[in-house]
């Protein structure tokens, strides 16, 4: 069960290994950890690629809960809050990396984001890895392995290279089993323009809430990001943001014990009647009606 009355942990790289860069880790090592114990939700500011061979319990990753399964592979990227509910201790290897590692491999933010792997607000379904594709990734961890013992200057690029292949094949075993409808929401340039939106919006929704706030820091006009939006995903920029914030509302009320007058304060306004205004239009639900009902699950 979740813990109540708790602001939800963030841990850094630091606090499972002192590189900075990345580790890995077998789930059986993770789980006696504070951050992946059962019924502890938490966030950190690191991608985690999760390999499950052998499991039984639920992964809830930002309010949708998935089935541990064998041979599937959970992405998850910075600051989403999740929770690791398991009936057995899991087997299965964890591989964690920070942006730092990324920028040391060459392995820019306008590859991350066209790779699109790592969803912030979106489904996370975990992706089945069929018989047949088993043993290659299994000989990227091999090699990353091998990698992790040595104590040279190129270890970390090395590592790095094997990480991004391992990227790459799980983009192609998406592609193949799951298509590739990603590709057609929009032209390169929009869906480019909209992750660094979304980049941004995750960095600054406390803050900022206004549309032509973004549009400055990207250098365009808030009517052309505001089309953009609009055309690729259906929405505007303004729900865009607000649905982000209430997003992290909703975290706030299930995983903390702040009310709402603290959250609305959190979240970046100053008045908690137009906050509770706001939620309610949003999600359908009082504010305290929420807080009740999540107290219950």
């Amino acid at each position: 069960m979740k813990s109540k009355n708790k602001k939800i942990e963030s841990y850094d790289l630091d606090s499972v290994d002192k590189t900075n860069f990345f580790t890995i880790k077998t789930m059986e090592e993770l789980m006696t950890t504070s951050q992946f114990q059962t019924g502890l939700p938490h966030r950190h500011d690191y991608y985690t690629i999760m390999w499950v061979k052998e499991a039984a319990g639920k992964h809830l990753i930002d309010f949708k809960t998935y089935d541990f399964k064998d041979n599937c592979v959970f992405l998850f990227g910075p600051w989403q809050v999740h929770l690791v509910e398991h009936t057995s201790i899991p087997k299965g290897v964890v591989l964690l990396f920070s942006l730092d590692l990324l920028s040391r491999c060459g392995m820019s933010t306008e590859f991350m984001t066209e790779l699109n792997l790592f969803s912030d607000v979106d489904d996370n379904s975990p992706l089945f890895i069929p018989d047949q594709y088993r043993s290659k990734f299994q000989s990227i961890i091999d090699n990353i392995y091998h990698e992790v013992e040595k104590d040279d200057e190129l270890k970390l690029d090395i590592i790095g290279s094997y990480l991004k292949i391992f990227m790459l094949e799980f983009q192609r075993v998406k592609t193949m089993t799951m298509g590739n409808s990603e590709q057609s929401a929009g032209t390169p340039t929009s869906r480019l323009l909209i992750r660094e939106f979304n980049r941004l919006v995750n960095q600054h929704y406390k803050e900022l809430h206004q549309v032509n706030a973004y549009a400055l820091r990207m250098s365009i006009t808030p009517s052309h990001l505001n089309n953009v939006i609009s055309k690729t995903l259906g929405t505007t920029a303004k729900d865009f943001i607000i649905n982000r914030i209430m997003l992290e509302a909703k975290r706030m009320i299930y995983y903390s014990g702040l009310n709402l007058k603290e959250i609305a304060y959190e979240l970046g306004f100053n008045d908690p009647a137009y906050f509770s205004k706001l939620f309610y239009k949003r999600n359908g639900v009082r504010f305290k009606d929420f807080k009740t009902k999540s107290s219950k699950m």
